[in-house]
Order: structure tokens, then C-alpha cells, then sequence
């Protein structure tokens, strides 16, 4: 282990300790602790893996979230005790039995489909089918399927709704979103293709049990391919995937519109900056069905906002979804499949232009020459569109063809396989898996797949009834604008992508979900009548 590793594991050590210190005081800023830790996680552990740092010791520290989710619980259960254990969970009872209808389905819900995972996992290996998944398998599967109904009664016990936890958590999040895109346009236009191969990001693949094939045998979304097997970089940020920033994006620009827009007394100056970064991180990542959910978003949060600067800021997010995809492909920076630059990006030509020093990375021996055209790579945007419209992109075509085999094989196994039963790593999967929706009625039948799009649906349609009454400047209102303008974006890739597999989309929209149902619960009505103040009535804003 070398010294910078050593030194690494000591601060990570102080800060995880730190943050486990901080939940024990104040469960209810877990959020930005959370997502602070998301956007480092992946990077700090190719890091570790770079610096010789023992297996041993970096599975500790991957683990940290698992042991900042085991203080949540003696929290929870330390504040129980304290508060006369059976008679408080007996009041809470109470409330909750006088609580809306609704609210009680949400809760019987999660719950129920919580029991089902604990049953799954339990099940014998092989009672679902002969090649039952292995042990490895089952675990992954029912720690990114199980934090759902967590995380959502986590939101439920600790809302966020006091006014000093929402300042933590609007800080929190929205600048972590906004560091995140500040390093993705760092990397993607100063970094050339070949230094992460050089960090290590092969060997953090390899430790997480993946093995690619993509350009250089990165990761194959490192990259949007083209008809001419070129291959265009994406933003990855800090999360070492475009996916993650792109799904992370869209749930976090509604929370930065609404705290944009405030009144001018609760206004944060630094909110529209943090809001242009992080559209920019969404069209950067060239995630196409992203770009998408983000145009059918921002004209979403237009209506809801009705304010003319919520008009031209939802018009500024259509224009850069489209530049992203008919103009950002022909500027940025491109590679042959050897990782030859053949289109380096601009800004390390720039400063190598000032060093005096030849721009682009060396490419490997034998490998072609770079043309020396101003554009060698051609008109990708034109490129990449056509195989869009025209239905022969291999990733829409796959995209497609899983969801077919993913409907169909949950109508063949009613029951499902088995958590773990669609997952490819560490064993060989038995369903498709590419679908996060479909994924659930593969391993855990067709009851898990009505429970699941029961709790997501009712939370959705939930969310954007109470963001179109709600006036902007409560906490309530942001959360309720995450669910429904969030998870209504979210939906289509749900349908078609592994999106749970990204521990910064699961934790911030389930503890999100739980503590707008604890809001909308405080008070169910009141709120959907209109607010008239003295002198006359208010705008949401």
C-alpha cells in the first residue's frame, strides 16, 4: 500500500466516523450526507484500488453506507426505547390509524412488499427453479430491491421538514449535483480517453465483478457509438457512469428550480448557477431517453411553476437537451476503438496549444495517425440521430428487445426465479434483467411487480397532485415536486434501464418519497385549498 493510500483510508476513516456521529444527532440530514457520499463513492474507491490499498480494507470502506444505514437503525431504536417503547409505538400506531386512507395504502404497501423481499430471500436456493441463484447473487439483489421500503420508512420517521434540515439538505444535495458537473466537464473535455485507463478504472471493474468490452475495455457507456465505429465520450463525472449522472439530474432539477424560484427573501443566489451545471451534466452525459424525460420535465415544471422566469429557465433546459444531441457530438471528443484520440478534447488541445506541446494523447504503436482534418470525425449529430430515427441503434434495439423478453418471461414464471435470479454478476442470470420494473416481477413474480408499480405510481401521482396546489417556499412543496416531476421523468427508464443499481437515484427518491407522504400526512387537505393571505390571494411562488 503506498503512503497516499495509507493517508486516504485515515481521512475516510474520520469522515465516515464523522457522518455517523452526525445521523446519531440529526437523522433527518441523512439525504446530503448521503448524496455527498454517492458522488465521491465510485472514485474514491478506483482511487483506493489505484493506491495498492488492501481488499480488506477498501471493502470497509465501500461498506459505508451499509454502516451509516446500522446507526439509522440504533437510532431508531435507541429513540423508541427512550420514549417508553411500547406505548410510543403504540401512539404512533394510533396516528397512523387516524391518518388519510391514502397515506395508510402507501405505508401497507412498501410494507407489504418489504415482507415479500424477506420471504424471497429466505426461500431455499432452488425452489423457484432447478439453477436457483447463488448466494452472492440473492444478496445484491435484495440489498438494491430491499432499500426501497428502507429507505422510503426512513423518509417516513425522519422527514426533513424543519427549516435548518432543509437548508442542510437543499445545500447538500443540489451542490453535490453541481460539483459533480464542475468535474464532469473538467474530465470530459481536458481529460483524454487513455488516462482512465491509467487511474484504474479496468481494475475497479474488475473488483466489482464487471468485465467490458467498450473502447480500450472501459466501460461500453463510456461511449455513444456511431455508424462508423467511432466512439463519442460521455460525461461520467465522479460516478464513473453517464447513467449515474443523468438519472441522478433528473431528479435533482426540480429541487433546484423550486429553490431557484422562491420568493426573493428565501432565495438562494447561488441557485441558478447550480441549476445550469447540473442540465448541463444531463446533456453532457448524452443519455438519449434521459434527454427526453428532461425536455418532458422542464415543460412539466413550466406549467406547474406558472412564472415567466420558470417559462424561459424550462425553455433554456429544452434547448440544451437538444444541443446535446445535434450539436454536442460533432464538438466533442472522440475515439477510435484502440483509444486513439481522433477528435481530443478541446480543452486539453487548448492547453497544450499554450504549452507549445502536441495536443491529444499518444496514440499506441501501429495504430492510425489521426486525420489532420479540422473535423475528422465528420457529422456525428446527423449520424446519431438517423440511427435513432430510423430505429438502428443497437442500444434502442436491445433496449426493446428486453423489454419484450422481460414482459414475457414474467408471464412465464408467474412466481418468479428467485432474488438474484436476474443478476449477472457472480453467477449466471436466469431472467433479462434489463428492465428495473420488470426485473422485480422476474425475481419475485407477478405480487412483487403489482406492489412495486402500485407504491411507485400512487407516490408519482401524489407527488404532482400536491407540487400543482403547494406554494413553493415550504419544504412539503420541493418534496412533493421531487416525487411527482422526478419520478414521473423517471418512469421510462425505470421501464427500460437498471436504475435502482444507482445507490444516488435509490436513496435520494425512496427517503425523498417517505418524508413527502410524512408531509402530505401532517396535514391532508389543507393544502389543496387556496391560500389567501390578507390584501388578497397568493401565487404559488
Amino acid at each position: 500500500m503506498t503512503a497516499a493510500g495509507a493517508i486516504s483510508l485515515l481521512v475516510l476513516g474520520a469522515m465516515i466516523l464523522a457522518a455517523a456521529v452526525v445521523l446519531w444527532r440529526r437523522p433527518a440530514v441523512a439525504l446530503p450526507i448521503f448524496a455527498i457520499g454517492f458522488a465521491l463513492h465510485n472514485a474514491v474507491l478506483m482511487w483506493l484500488i489505484h493506491a495498492e490499498v488492501p481488499t480488506l480494507a477498501v471493502r470497509a470502506v465501500q461498506a459505508w453506507k451499509e454502516t451509516l444505514l446500522a446507526v439509522l437503525a440504533a437510532r431508531l431504536i435507541y429513540q423508541v426505547v427512550q420514549s417508553g417503547g411500547g406505548r410510543y409505538v403504540a401512539g404512533r400506531l394510533e396516528a397512523w390509524r387516524r391518518s388519510p386512507a391514502l397515506i395508510r395504502l402507501l405505508d401497507a404497501t412498501a410494507a407489504c412488499y418489504a415482507l415479500l423481499l424477506i420471504v424471497y430471500v429466505l426461500l431455499p436456493s432452488g425452489v423457484l427453479g432447478a439453477n436457483g441463484p447463488g448466494l452472492s447473487q440473492r444478496l445484491i439483489s435484495f440489498r438494491a430491491f430491499g432499500l426501497i421500503p428502507g429507505l422510503y420508512f426512513c423518509g417516513r420517521f425522519w422527514p426533513p421538514l424543519a427549516d435548518i434540515n432543509w437548508r442542510w439538505v437543499t445545500l447538500g444535495v443540489v451542490g453535490a449535483a453541481a460539483c459533480v458537473a464542475v468535474l464532469g466537464i473538467i474530465e470530459l473535455w481536458f481529460i483524454p480517453s487513455r488516462t482512465w485507463v491509467d487511474w484504474g478504472i479496468i481494475q475497479f471493474d474488475g473488483f466489482l465483478g464487471f468485465h467490458y468490452q467498450g473502447p480500450g475495455g472501459l466501460p461500453e457507456n463510456f461511449f455513444q457509438s456511431t455508424t462508423g465505429g467511432l466512439a463519442l465520450r460521455r460525461m461520467v463525472s465522479t460516478y464513473l457512469s453517464p447513467l449515474g449522472v443523468a438519472y441522478t439530474a433528473l431528479l435533482v432539477i426540480p429541487m433546484a428550480m423550486a429553490v431557484a424560484l422562491r420568493p426573493p427573501k428565501a432565495r438562494h443566489s447561488w441557485a441558478w448557477l447550480a441549476l445550469t451545471l447540473i442540465v448541463i451534466s444531463l446533456a453532457l452525459s448524452v443519455t438519449r431517453l434521459a434527454l427526453l424525460c428532461g425536455v418532458g420535465e422542464a415543460a412539466l415544471m413550466a406549467l406547474l411553476f406558472r412564472k415567466r422566469l420558470a417559462l424561459v429557465a424550462s425553455c433554456a433546459i429544452v434547448v440544451g437537451m437538444l444541443l446535446a444531441v445535434l450539436a454536442y457530438p460533432n464538438y466533442g471528443p472522440v475515439v477510435a476503438f484502440d483509444l486513439s484520440d481522433v477528435r481530443a478534447p478541446a480543452g486539453a488541445q487548448l492547453v497544450s496549444a499554450l504549452r507549445g506541446a502536441p495536443s491529444g494523447s499518444p496514440a499506441p504503436s501501429g495504430s492510425p495517425s489521426p486525420s489532420p482534418s479540422p473535423n475528422p470525425a465528420g457529422n456525428l449529430s446527423a449520424d446519431i440521430v438517423a440511427r435513432a430515427v430510423s430505429g438502428q441503434d443497437e442500444s434502442i434495439k436491445g433496449h426493446i428487445q428486453a423489454l419484450n423478453d422481460g414482459a414475457a418471461f414474467t408471464l412465464q414464471h408467474p412466481l418468479g426465479v428467485g432474488l438474484g435470479g436476474a443478476v449477472p454478476r457472480y453467477g449466471n442470470a436466469t431472467g433479462p434483467g434489463e428492465s428495473a420494473l420488470f426485473q422485480v416481477g422476474e425475481e419475485t413474480g407477478l405480487v412483487g411487480l403489482l406492489l412495486f408499480i402500485l407504491l411507485y405510481g400512487l407516490l408519482t401521482l401524489m407527488g404532482l397532485m400536491r407540487a400543482f396546489f403547494e406554494p413553493i417556499d415550504r419544504p412539503g412543496a420541493a418534496l412533493s415536486l421531487i416525487v411527482g416531476i422526478g419520478g414521473l421523468a423517471l418512469a421510462p427508464i425505470v421501464l427500460t434501464s437498471q436504475v435502482w443499481g444507482n445507490f444516488s437515484v435509490t436513496f435520494f427518491f425512496w427517503w425523498v418519497a417517505g418524508a413527502a407522504v410524512t408531509a402530505w400526512s401532517a396535514n391532508p387537505w389543507r393544502r389543496f385549498e387556496k391560500q389567501v393571505e390578507p390584501g388578497g390571494p397568493t401565487s404559488r411562488i
